[in-house]
């Protein structure tokens, strides 16, 4: 699994990341046996990936973006994050 977490400046300077990822983690877990859910336990996730980063400020928008995606573990390759194209 990867994140990645744009956020504003000071949440940047001041939320630890690895708080972040275990919240991210507990809410797509299963809650209960009737809610919905992507994973079961986060004990599932073999690999995770997070980048922290600085989101870039807009005067219309002030909303921090959290991206994960989910990927079929295959031990024979690696895990990088690479900077998106801006459109």
């Amino acid at each position: 699994m990867a994140i990645v977490i744009k956020l504003s400046p000071y949440r940047f300077r001041k939320q630890d990341t690895d708080n972040i990822a275990k919240v991210i983690c507990d809410a797509l877990k299963q809650q209960a046996n009737d809610s919905p859910f992507l994973i079961y336990d986060d004990s599932q996730i073999i690999r995770l990936l997070v980048w922290k980063m600085q989101r870039v400020e807009d005067p219309l928008w002030e909303t921090d973006s959290y991206d994960i995606s989910f990927r079929t573990h295959d031990s024979s390759k690696s895990m990088e994050l690479v900077q998106p194209e801006v459109i």
